[in-house]
């Protein structure tokens, strides 16, 4: 979605709008933080900011009338209004004057975070991001126990750098409700799915949306990873109505460094073959890495997830041999 705030002479879209104010917010609690500690000032710095700022605003108002809610620190923005609003009642200060006079300091001190605020997001997500790493992998191992064979397909589902400007993440949950749910009905390109994994993310240098996606499929039954990845690629392109991309991971060249060093966890993975587990779970799990903090959305949809895996209820059979499963494939990390 393009929106109407030009920085450095140039456009932004909504992906590129959310980063320029989580970096501002960013670089304005660095700069205060550090004016405390050097007893320092860093006017020439901040009234730069300021500019910015001011710059920023009219997007803003932009993105808070949307259907969806703004995410820690891009949220915080909106005390910048308040000071905005207050400036221009009290002393007729327009937007564009506010960074010229001495009031420009309200509106960084407006848009400060603390680093302890910082840590506990951070956190928050860390901690998130751990729970979803344990239903993952208590979900594999499920699979793994159930099914002899299995085939591990991976593709990156994204948009077109061209198409970026059109895109709101109204429209990613739109497009990606569509691909689950001819994902949960299981044919064509889904026949005979076993299990699915997927996180959606926002980085990059352009901070577009993006989805890791897994795909499981009863490796008895189905080959050609390759063939399948193309074939949930091509779906993908369609659904979006050609704004968006796919990556497909078993491309020979991706792929060949992993053959090379023994780490490839795609393709045909035989419950047998524990060396191959390990890298399949290798491969599965980073979906959910903590470390991932700056590749978080920064805005959201009510009750919108940024994770899922299949649901697993094992048979009475497969709760007997829980035990012993559990040692057979213990995973070396």
């Amino acid at each position: 979605m393009k929106l109407n705030s030009i920085v450095d002479n140039r456009m932004l879209n909504e992906t590129e709008t959310l980063i320029a104010l989580e970096q501002l917010i960013l670089n304005v609690s660095h700069t205060l933080d550090s004016e405390l500690l050097t007893h320092r000032r860093n006017e020439q710095k901040l009234r730069a900011y300021a500019r910015q700022c001011c710059d920023l605003i009219p997007v803003f108002k932009q993105l808070i009338s949307q259907d969806f809610q703004l995410m820690f620190p891009v949220d915080q923005f909106k005390r910048v209004l308040d000071i905005a609003n207050r400036l221009f009642l009290q002393y007729g200060l327009t937007e564009q004057e506010i960074p010229y006079v001495d009031q420009y300091n309200e509106i960084c001190q407006a848009m400060y975070v603390s680093p302890a605020a910082f840590q506990w997001d951070r956190r928050k997500f860390h901690d998130q991001e751990c729970n979803n790493r344990v239903e993952l992998e208590m979900y594999l191992g499920n699979l793994i126990q159930k099914h002899c064979k299995t085939l591990w397909v991976r593709v990156e589902l994204k948009y077109f750098s061209d198409s970026l400007d059109e895109i709101s993440i109204l429209d990613v949950d739109r497009h990606f409700k569509a691909f689950r749910k001819r994902l949960s009905d299981k044919d064509t390109c889904f026949r005979d799915l076993v299990g699915y994994a997927w996180a959606l993310e926002q980085g990059g240098e352009t901070g577009a949306y993006h989805v890791h996606l897994l795909l499981i499929y009863n490796g008895s039954l189905r080959q050609s990873e390759w063939k399948i990845a193309s074939e949930v690629c091509a779906l993908w392109e369609n659904m979006t109505d050609g704004l968006g991309t796919a990556y497909n991971l078993q491309d020979a060249k991706h792929r060949a460094t992993y053959q090379a060093t023994g780490r490839d966890g795609l393709g045909l993975v035989e419950r047998k073959d524990v060396s191959k587990i390990a890298n399949a779970f290798r491969l599965a799990l980073y979906l959910t890495q903590p470390e991932k903090y700056d590749q978080r959305l920064r805005a959201k949809l009510p009750k919108m997830r940024t994770f899922a895996c299949g649901q697993f209820k094992p048979s009475p059979y497969m709760l007997r041999q829980s035990y012993r499963s559990a040692k057979e494939f213990e995973l070396p990390f």
